[in-house]
């Protein structure tokens, strides 16, 4: 195989990865992995380094994610709006929101870290009483984990 053929392969195989991934480009400069769109539910969080709670679920917390904008409907209470965007070359992967009403107890924008458990489970880490995104999924003070579950269509 000449040296030629082999940049033609390589070029051939660079362009078949970057076809695969699971991304679009947003409205603002980040990109969003296309595995968020849809509706979730709250089902279990862990707040500030507490023990996982599973009675989040009575409260009917439910994040939906469009094309580069967020929803969070806080049980009918309360609906927080804005936008988002993900890194999913980092590791751990980064999840960035901007609320519009952002509550004077949350940093904006929000600095997580997720990952995708399966299809339909998603956990998020936010930054909450500090400012440093976090590093790992451990349960830590100054953070709170949600797991959410992914509403079937």
């Amino acid at each position: 195989m000449s040296s030629r053929q082999i940049i033609l392969f390589i070029l051939i195989i660079v362009f078949i990865c970057n076809c695969n991934k699971s991304t679009t480009k947003s409205d603002d400069e980040g990109t969003i992995d296309s595995a968020f769109i849809g509706s979730w539910g709250l089902i279990e969080s862990s707040e500030n380094g507490a023990a996982f709670d599973e009675s989040i679920r009575d409260f009917n917390i439910i994040f939906t994610f469009s094309n580069g904008t967020i929803a969070i409907d806080w049980g009918g209470m309360q609906t927080f709006t804005g936008v988002f965007s993900t890194d999913e070359n980092e590791n751990p992967k980064e999840l960035d929101i901007e609320l519009e009403e952002a509550t004077p107890w949350h940093h904006n924008p929000v600095l997580c870290i997720y990952n995708f458990e399966n299809t339909y489970t998603l956990v998020i880490k936010i930054n909450d009483g500090t400012e440093a995104r976090a590093q790992n999924f451990n349960m830590s003070t100054n953070y709170d984990i949600y797991k959410l579950s992914k509403f079937l269509n």
